[in-house]
């Protein structure tokens, strides 16, 4: 006697979503086209906290938040006032004197990080989304770089080998700090690319690293972040 299969459509609404939460990203996408009620259950935000967590658990300088850069004009019923709040203190917003929910929804709405990514019902695939989006971006911020400690280092040193790595500050009054040096040194971001450039230095360019950290480089120095 062959033993009974079981019909998806008869399990529970909860028991599908945990289901969801075990599946890849292009898996869970797929299965949100199979029917109206599996597109539902495919955006509910638990599989794609879980997504989330998985993805970012080894990524430089990830937690586990709702990142200030996503769109979340399709979900701002789902965002309670604690998250909207530490939303808009990541994209600079003063909520303070802010007393009502629709107080602090207006500012999220009017302070849209990334106008071009499609809006999400899911706020956590909204995050997800937007920070794959994020991290394959090279143009470094002010803000970025001044908050990172760099370990520098010369690709060759001209001494020869055998010489540390160093720490390395580039601070918000465009001053430029080292283990090398014994005084400040000047910088500034160069050219169209946003380069940056210490004193007469051959100017850096910023790339990502596997792990979403970042690296400036010219054909003389590294510099990474930890």
């Amino acid at each position: 006697m062959s033993p009974k299969s079981l019909e998806l459509s008869c399990l529970p609404s909860e028991l599908i979503v945990r289901i969801f939460s075990f599946l890849s990203v292009n898996d869970l996408i797929t299965c949100c086209l199979v029917c109206k009620e599996w597109n539902y259950l495919g955006n509910e935000d638990s599989p794609w906290r879980d997504i989330c967590r998985d993805r970012w658990a080894q990524k430089w300088n990830m937690r586990l938040e709702l990142q200030h850069h996503a769109d979340y004009r399709r979900c701002l019923s789902s965002l309670a006032i604690k998250e909207m709040k530490s939303i808009l203190i990541r994209r600079n917003v003063d909520t303070r004197g802010f007393l009502e929910r629709q107080e602090y929804t207006k500012a999220i709405v009017e302070s849209e990080y990334y106008k071009k990514d499609p809006p999400n019902r899911s706020k956590w695939k909204a995050s997800y989304f937007s920070t794959e989006h994020d991290s394959r971006r090279t143009c470094i911020t002010k803000e970025e770089l001044c908050s990172i400690t760099w370990t520098f280092s010369f690709r060759e040193h001209p001494m020869g080998p055998g010489l540390q790595a160093t720490r390395a500050n580039f601070h918000p009054d465009f001053t430029y700090t080292s283990e090398m040096f014994d005084r400040p040194l000047n910088w500034q971001f160069y050219g169209p690319d946003n380069l940056i450039q210490v004193e007469q230095y051959p100017p850096l360019s910023a790339s990502r690293t596997p792990n979403w950290g970042w690296e400036l480089t010219n054909p003389y120095v590294v510099f990474k972040s930890p």
